[in-house]
């Protein structure tokens, strides 16, 4: 069972939980309800987690994460009084693959639906979901107007490769001529595919060890195994499935190459921190699968994907190839007028000011706020551009030029920053607070900037 709490507001002062059920024989056999809004004299709500829809092997459900935000989405259009009984609600999934259409039924006693967590007493109203998934395409060749951009995608993703590196397994590096046809192992995304494998293929265990650490944050959103999700819908859409198969097929052999190399995986757990502790080595191994598994199957789709989604599979690798300046691609840079903000709080300080803040950042930096503003950072337009280019010749900017060890803390940091002040609205004044107050020494009236509104007009 699965916990976890919402709340409709100080002004509605009406709080609950929600309990989510899992099947451990069956995954869309889980279900959630919610605890609590009986006391302020709502019905309490249930979900199944898996819709209706038509047989398969491999059934489309709800995590115990989705089950949550749906509820509490719910919860609250039941407090404000627009829930109305038999309308359905249409929410779409899957960056616009899926549509699940959801109605709200009568008010049942709980035991009918097993929500053996709510008063007696209580009623509860079950939602009723029903999976509308659109029909395929017959797979096709990229149209020839798309060729000069992802011609350019390929070539920027490898313009980033060391040439004279080592591979962990041997991975053909594309060429310019290479086809873009449906007929592709990859299908007609493969030069995209390849260019991201050979990157993989060449990174070094600093890379690799970014990479698993930057996807464990990015679980806190928007990870690999939402990246997965959507990626496979997009694939079944366009009849890219064994292209998609094939992708994680390859991912699972540059992780088992990885593995016959012990001294290059032994270095990346010891630099990722993982290494003292045999206990983690299954779980990162089966963390970097999953990391790389996401990125090679959405580069099959590439082309389908919507922007969140595009910028959660790639930003992982962007982020661990970019060390020590985390994401330089300024297609995961934060607006302007955060950048802004972040500037103003940053570009005075001095040697000082830098050592307080350096030192209350190391000793909070594996807090779960802090993995979640990570996981932000390196999945959408969240990220903070490097000292040298936001606070040029302040001594923040010659701390982090002075190398990696200076370089990585600084730029997590910065990215955290911008990170709260983009997402400021989805988080709670406890997580700003704990964030903000071992930092106050070194910025002070950090905890107040970070609430203030901010508006685009001020960059």
């Amino acid at each position: 069972m699965f916990e976890d709490s919402g709340c409709g507001g100080v002004e509605n002062e009406v709080c609950w939980a929600v309990q989510y059920v899992y099947d451990p024989d069956r995954h869309d056999g889980a279900f959630a309800y919610t605890v609590g809004l009986a006391q302020s004299g709502h019905p309490e709500l249930f979900m199944r987690a898996a819709p209706e829809q038509e047989p398969c092997e491999a059934p489309w459900y709800f995590s115990a994460r989705d089950c949550t935000a749906q509820l509490n989405r719910f919860a609250r259009s039941l407090i404000e009084g627009k829930l109305v009984v038999g309308q359905p609600i249409s929410e779409s999934f899957d960056a616009g693959a899926t549509t699940v259409v959801f109605t709200p039924g009568a008010p049942v006693d709980p035991y009918e639906v097993e929500a053996y967590g709510v008063d007696p007493g209580s009623w509860v109203i079950p939602f009723e979901a029903t999976l509308v998934s659109a029909a395929p395409s017959p797979l096709a060749d990229l149209p020839r107007s798309e060729l000069p951009r992802w011609r350019g995608e390929v070539a920027c993703v490898l313009s980033a490769v060391p040439p004279n590196r080592r591979s962990i397994m041997s991975v053909r590096r594309p060429e310019k001529r290479d086809s873009f046809s449906h007929t592709g192992e990859f299908g007609p995304m493969t030069p995209l595919v390849r260019a991201y494998a050979y990157a993989v293929a060449k990174a070094s265990p600093e890379e690799l060890a970014a990479l698993l650490i930057a996807s464990i944050d990015a679980d806190t959103c928007f990870g690999p195994k939402l990246v997965l999700g959507v990626s496979y819908t997009q694939a079944r859409l366009v009849s890219r499935m064994p292209a998609a198969w094939n992708a994680e097929h390859l991912a699972n052999q540059l992780v088992g190459a990885l593995h016959e190399r012990p001294r290059l995986w032994q270095r990346t757990l010891k630099r990722a921190g993982l290494f003292d502790d045999p206990t983690t080595w299954h779980g990162a191994s089966r963390q970097l699968t999953q990391a790389i598994s996401a990125m090679l199957v959405a580069a099959t789709v590439a082309d389908r994907l919507d922007d969140d989604t595009t910028l959660a599979a790639f930003g992982p690798w962007n982020a661990a190839a970019g060390r020590p300046l985390f994401i330089t691609d300024d297609r995961w840079r934060a607006p302007a007028h955060v950048i802004s903000v972040v500037r103003d709080l940053v570009e005075r300080i001095d040697a000082e000011s830098a050592h307080l803040l350096l030192k209350a950042w190391d000793s909070q930096c594996e807090s779960a706020t802090v993995a979640l503003l990570r996981g932000l950072a390196v999945t959408g337009r969240r990220a903070c551009p490097p000292p040298h280019l936001l606070v040029e010749d302040s001594y923040l900017a010659t701390l982090a030029a002075s190398g990696p060890v200076m370089a990585e803390p600084i730029n997590d940091l910065l990215c955290c920053l911008t990170a709260v002040l983009c997402e400021r609205a989805r988080l709670t004044t406890q997580q700003v607070r704990e964030f903000a107050a071992p930092l106050a020494d070194a910025l002070p009236g950090l905890e107040e900037v970070l609430n203030a509104p901010i508006l685009a007009e001020s960059a």
